[in-house]
């Protein structure tokens, strides 16, 4: 198979859009398919078409072809691509502006959706050597992608950037990336040496909570990689008679607390629950289990990823951490919540889905849910303990990859 770089590039002056592709194709180690669009309804009506690998923008051209230049056209396309769902959002955007007065407002604009704005000048090479720079790093990803294996043992994922994949990327520093693994999802990958041999590892968050989002994150990764075992850590609300503020929850099932009938009760209507629960996979409960056998286990992981947290107390836990679709901030909720299993120690927003997505999906892979307790769902929930308690399930996870790897190897 030939590997191929598809190029848009939005450049309505015939002279700079040559050079532009000149610098492309002189840097480019791949073939390359170059399409040049001289305004934005021009590179619209491609964006609909193509999944282009890179997109060179500038910011002042026309909108449409019979119109002059617009200040604000190449932006107008940036928005549409965060905006519009019929337009497929290129793997790279590199902004390219030679209007001196529209470039500092022009580059924030592109910043805030994490590309980057180039200073163009006809009589200058430095905007040239930073793209080329760019085009090659690209190129060179794109072949190493036509000749690799999708493919990992372990997949970790959360349902928020921060504080939550912050933390496991700081106690996974393996990961690299970000890497699209579609139009719209990012991922990271890596490999961790075990007494087993390597673990590879690809991970991920959500776009929002929720176990919608959820759901189709997991998905989409069990899709990809074909993992052994699919994980997510984080935060939850704990129940505060069962667990401290900071301690580490395992789910060993959870369900939708939400589900169920509304039915007419003497208060009015009140929900009749009907709980289905999924599950966590029992090896890798047993795994966990041995893990928590040794109180001092997380002592190597605090000290070498989070130091600052090594004269913390905290407890792993077992038990059953339910899911719905709002955030609770009310005691009342959790009291309500509890009646419907009086094991229950935790609520989240995620923890069915991904049991629920390996449960139904046609691999046979493994699942497991570990959170840290950073509030007790009631008025007084604060952020105090989220970037702790996301730290302290990353370690968790990292242990059982370290501690238990014979279960996630797939090439003993």
């Amino acid at each position: 198979m030939v590997c191929r770089m598809k190029v848009l590039i939005l450049e309505d002056e015939r002279g700079k859009a040559g050079r532009i592709e000149g610098v492309i194709r002189d840097a480019s180690s791949v073939d390359l398919e170059i399409i040049k669009s001289s305004s934005v309804l021009e590179a619209s009506t491609q964006l609909e078409e193509t999944t282009f690998d890179l997109l060179i923008l500038d910011v002042r051209v026309p909108m449409r072809p019979d119109q002059d230049p617009d200040d604000a056209g190449g932006i107008a396309l940036l928005d549409s691509l965060q905006a519009e769902s019929s337009l497929k959002t290129p793997r790279y955007i590199v902004g390219v502006s030679g209007v001196e007065r529209l470039f500092e407002s022009a580059a924030r604009r592109f910043h805030r959706q994490g590309w980057v704005l180039l200073s163009y000048s006809p009589t200058s090479t430095e905007w040239a050597d930073s793209l080329s720079y760019f085009v090659t790093h690209v190129s060179e990803l794109k072949k190493a992608e036509e000749h690799r294996t999708e493919s990992a043992d372990v997949v970790i994922l959360t349902a928020l950037n921060s504080p939550e994949f912050d933390a496991v990327r700081k106690v996974f520093p393996e990961l690299k990336g970000p890497r699209p693994l579609d139009s719209k999802t990012l991922c990271w990958e890596g490999e961790i040496h075990t007494s087993a041999g390597k673990v590879r590892v690809a991970a991920g968050y959500s776009w929002q909570m929720g176990l919608t989002a959820a759901a189709i994150l997991a998905s989409k990764f069990l899709k990809q990689y074909e993992p052994r075992l699919i994980a997510m850590v984080g935060i939850c609300a704990g129940y505060e008679k069962e667990v401290a503020l900071g301690d580490v929850i395992v789910a060993t099932q959870s369900w939708e607390w939400q589900g169920g009938k509304i039915v007419e009760g003497e208060h009015g209507a009140e929900l009749s629950a009907s709980p289905e629960p999924f599950r966590a996979s029992q090896k890798t409960l047993a795994d966990l289990r041995i893990l928590a056998s040794d109180s001092q286990f997380s002592v190597p992981y605090t000290r070498e990823y989070f130091p600052q947290d090594i004269e913390g107390k905290w407890a792993l836990h077992f038990g059953p951490m339910v899911s719905g679709l709002s955030v609770v901030a009310s005691a009342q909720t959790m009291g309500e919540i509890r009646k419907q299993h009086r094991k229950v120690l935790s609520l989240d927003m995620e923890a069915y889905a991904i049991y629920a997505a390996s449960e139904l999906n046609e691999l046979d892979s493994q699942s497991i849910v570990i959170k840290g307790v950073c509030d007790f769902g009631n008025s007084h929930k604060g952020d105090d303990f989220q970037r702790v308690s996301a730290m302290r399930s990353a370690m968790v996870m990292r242990a059982l990859l370290e501690k238990c790897p014979r279960n996630f190897v797939k090439n003993k």
